[in-house]
């Protein structure tokens, strides 16, 4: 566990939650409950950056986010990729998502 004033380094390489898009034993029933990757709650002076500043670590998240932040102050996440998947998605699986989620029809 992390305390205050911790630094996180991340080696190079992918990320992600375990109930990912692709991981082993993932099921349909997952799809849109997947949770924040990370929840930070209570810290003060985290940094989470990649060990080498060269590098680049790959952090997927198909849940509602990254890194959840609740009353903590100075975090601060660094030289890394991050990419959800509303970059694999087109307009049509957008919509349909939103109306299943929210039962709203934006048209």
């Amino acid at each position: 566990m992390a305390t205050n004033k911790t630094v996180i380094k991340l080696k190079n390489g992918t990320y992600c939650n375990s109930k990912f898009f692709g991981a082993k034993n993932r099921s349909m029933a997952d799809d849109f409950k997947n949770e924040w990757l990370a929840d930070i709650t209570n810290f003060n002076g985290l940094i989470i950056t990649a060990e080498k500043k060269c590098d680049r670590p790959v952090i997927l998240f198909d849940g509602a986010g990254v890194f959840k932040i609740n009353r903590s102050k100075d975090v601060a996440v660094a030289f890394l990729n991050i990419t959800g998947s509303n970059l694999k998605i087109d307009g049509r699986e957008a919509t349909r998502n939103r109306e299943r989620e929210t039962g709203r029809n934006l048209n």
